[in-house]
């Protein structure tokens, strides 16, 4: 894709934004919360209840996983994929991103064809190096 095509040129309007960056930061934030409040024993299929904690664990899991899909695919139509210097994969913690993202969206999936992949949560710690790599103010030098 041309650096002046306007869909590249509006990704990387979007994700320079201070208010995206905030938003990222936020839905970070979210999801680390939804790690600390889920319990990945509580299989309501099981025990046949429906704990309210465990519904909107999976409401926020759903609409954090959609973000940061979307996320990853912004990222990706602003810096290439993998041939540029600067492309989306030849960053590290950027194929972390790719590989949470893809988790988020098989959890997703799974959820939706009832099969319980919640191991898959514990993966969501990860996202914390998402934030801490997109706020220049909590890198340390």
């Amino acid at each position: 894709m041309n650096i002046k095509n306007v869909i590249r040129l509006t990704s990387i309007w979007v994700i320079e934004r201070r208010e995206y960056k905030g938003l990222l930061i936020l839905f970070v934030l979210l999801s680390i919360a939804i790690t600390v409040i889920d319990d990945p024993l509580d299989v309501p299929e099981l025990h046949n209840t429906d704990s309210s904690t465990s519904l909107l664990a999976s409401i926020c899991t759903f609409i954090v996983s959609i973000f940061f899909a979307l996320d990853v695919v912004l990222n990706i139509i602003a810096f290439g994929l993998i041939v540029h210097s600067t492309s989306y994969m030849r960053n590290s913690l950027n194929v972390l991103d790719l590989v949470l993202g893809i988790l988020g969206l098989i959890e997703i999936s799974s959820s939706l064809t009832a099969n319980n992949l919640k191991s898959l949560r514990t993966l969501r710690a990860l996202r914390v190096l998402r934030g801490i790599r997109r706020l220049p103010e909590m890198k340390v030098s």
